[in-house]
């Protein structure tokens, strides 16, 4: 199987692990310190500044939050994710913390997508698992950009 048929059955196959899991209330319920109460980081990409929180060690894991929300959406799972996994969750373009730019026209799929990939590559993300709240159309153009990109072997 190819490398890229690969990547999009894995970014599938976590995404809807990931709805599962939020979607439970015991696992929705995990106690901690909240990501609003942690030191953000910034990132530069695409022109703007994107916020981001990092908490734990292995295996990076990015969380990308739905369009009303921002990078505070997986605290529930925070936690428990952490135990194992180097958790990184930002907050999209137009999106709390994020200053909106001026000329805040372009909300389409494709800039959040571009957004997304310039995000794992400024963070040096050369393996990564992504959890994505249900956004079927951003998942599809993402994957587009990654795969237009070289494969490491």
């Amino acid at each position: 199987m190819q490398p890229r048929t690969l990547l999009l059955k894995h970014i599938v196959l976590v995404s809807v692990a990931a709805m599962f899991f939020v979607a439970s209330p015991s696992f929705a319920q995990q106690k901690g310190t909240p990501s609003s109460e942690m030191k953000t980081k910034e990132a530069r990409v695409n022109g703007l500044t994107l916020h981001y929180i990092e908490l734990g060690q292995g295996t990076p894991v990015v969380l990308v939050h739905g369009t009303l929300e921002d990078y505070r959406t997986w605290d529930g799972q925070l936690e428990a994710f952490s135990k194992g996994y180097r958790l990184i969750s930002y907050s999209r373009r137009y999106h709390y913390p994020n200053e909106s730019p001026k000329d805040a026209t372009d909300f389409s799929v494709t800039i959040h997508a571009r957004d997304l990939a310039a995000f794992i590559k400024a963070l040096n993300l050369p393996r990564f698992i992504s959890l994505v709240i249900p956004m079927e159309r951003l998942l599809r153009s993402w994957s587009h950009e990654i795969t237009r990109r070289p494969f490491a072997a």
